[in-house]
């Protein structure tokens, strides 16, 4: 929701791109497509609405925060936003050891070709605007 309102509130087009992951020991990929793929469907209606020109997909993938970046790269996004998990620090210490890997945010913080804007849920409009 913090994209369409900056969307709204600056005239631009949304790009709203779910990544389901493929990785093993995760729920079956067809719960999460299916899930991914409503959420989609939904964003782009409720910015359509909204007056925002928006388009949506979902895509399978074994790198997410990878797959984000070269997303950005190929199709010029002047700002990414993305949600963040709410982990607790114990949790994020613990998937990092874990995975390997940090998370998805902190890699396009470091790594996107363009302003990564980490947003929590959920989303609260500004009072006075009147804006989505």
């Amino acid at each position: 929701m913090h994209a369409i309102y900056l969307a709204h509130r600056f005239g631009a087009a949304l790009h709203v791109v779910s990544l389901v992951e493929t990785a093993p020991l995760v729920r079956p990929a067809e719960h999460r497509r299916a899930a991914a793929e409503m959420a989609v469907r939904e964003a782009t209606e409720w910015a359509r609405a909204h007056g925002v020109r928006a388009d949506g997909e979902v895509i399978a993938v074994t790198r997410v925060a990878q797959t984000i970046e070269r997303l950005a790269r190929e199709r010029e996004v002047d700002l990414i936003v993305v949600g963040t998990r709410g982990l607790t620090a114990a949790r994020q210490v613990l998937e990092q050891v874990l995975t390997g890997v940090g998370s998805v945010t902190n890699h396009l913080i470091q790594h996107a070709p363009c302003p990564v804007l980490a947003v929590r849920s959920p989303y609260q409009p500004p009072a006075s605007t009147g804006a989505p």
